[in-house]
């Protein structure tokens, strides 16, 4: 919008140069038109977000620390995530493949949430941003960011953290891709959400 109204601008300027005023007038009002409608647009954007914002705010707290099991592993095993029977609505985080802003890779963390006592399973939580003016959410588990809430998946996401008491749980795995990379991959389910 604030593209257009700029050039409709510089139009009626360019008119009132070679003495056309009524056109002139006309592409002034057509730009001035356009680029209030574009902050309109943008302060409606900011409600959304904020709104949204407060929802996910009041829904999401960070779990405490997940406890590690004490029974001690064998040196020199790999412990890989199995899925267990869980009965719920299951998302699949995206992103995982990417560095988190701080420089820390997902896949890294991934790894060592599969190599460690949890077996690959913990507790989630979300952590709401704006991405391109738009409300989206990061799935984080403890104070690591593990990837993002897919955009298509927010609102539901939204829904299941008002209708589930107790949150998300996060499993992870590895999996071989097509090249035969080791690639670590998660999975968030609500309990007891079903719609």
């Amino acid at each position: 919008m604030f593209i257009w109204g700029g050039l409709a601008i510089l139009a009626a300027f360019g008119l009132f140069g070679v003495g056309e005023i009524i056109p002139a007038f006309f592409w002034a009002a057509v730009g001035s038109g356009l680029i209030a409608y574009g902050i309109h647009r943008n302060k409606q954007r900011q409600q959304q977000a904020q709104q949204q914002t407060v929802i996910v705010n009041n829904y999401t707290t960070p779990p405490p620390a997940p406890q590690p099991d004490p029974q001690p592993q064998p040196s020199g095993m790999v412990v890989r995530a199995t899925s267990s029977v869980v009965t719920g609505k299951t998302f699949a985080v995206a992103g995982v493949t990417f560095k988190n802003d701080d420089g820390s890779s997902r896949q890294e963390i991934l790894r060592d949430l599969c190599e460690g006592p949890l077996e690959g399973e913990a507790d989630c939580w979300f952590e709401p941003f704006l991405y391109k003016g738009e409300m989206a959410l990061r799935v984080k588990v403890g104070s690591d960011c593990v990837g993002n809430v897919r955009r298509s998946d927010v609102q539901t996401v939204l829904d299941c953290l008002k209708s589930s008491p107790d949150g998300a749980h996060l499993q992870a795995e590895i999996f071989e891709n097509d090249e035969g990379e080791e690639i670590y991959r998660a999975d968030y389910t609500f309990d007891g959400v079903t719609a």
